[in-house]
């Protein structure tokens, strides 16, 4: 089994007594996965690259669902720029963000949003709860 491929990973090792390979992903990231999910085609990519995979198709549906929508372009703008905000704070404090969806949801709820996106959004997040602000456990590499 040691040197075959299945998508992106490439068995580096093989335990046939537990019949679990670990396997090299092509970002470089290892990690041990059953062997009958190899051979079934059910894991073709390390845990991180399947998350980056998922967060960016949500992303996009996210997009196409905000372009779609009866939003003003104005309004579309202003949520697109506080969400890039908001992914900034998160890359710095090494939190996950919370999708597009529930970003704009919560934006839409509140009704001081216009008048906080003058604030430092940094500030706003220090003042937030860290714990409820980040509900979607993104890939951390694209925060």
């Amino acid at each position: 089994m040691v040197g075959e491929v299945f998508g992106n990973l490439v068995v580096i090792g093989y335990d046939a007594e537990q019949q679990m390979a670990t396997v090299r992903c092509g970002c470089g990231q290892c990690e041990r996965v059953a062997r009958r999910r190899l051979l079934t085609g059910r894991v073709h990519e390390c845990s991180d690259c399947r998350q980056r995979t998922l967060w960016l198709r949500s992303l996009q549906r996210d997009l196409d669902s905000l372009q779609k929508s009866q939003l003003e372009r104005r309004q579309i703008d202003s949520l697109l720029q506080a969400y890039r905000r908001h992914l900034a704070v998160c890359r710095k404090y090494q939190v996950a963000p919370v999708r597009l969806a529930t970003f704009i949801t919560e934006a839409l709820a509140d009704s001081e949003f216009d008048v906080e996106l003058d604030q430092s959004f940094e500030a706003r997040y220090l003042r937030s709860n860290p714990h409820t602000y980040h509900q979607y456990e993104g890939p951390k590499d694209l925060i």
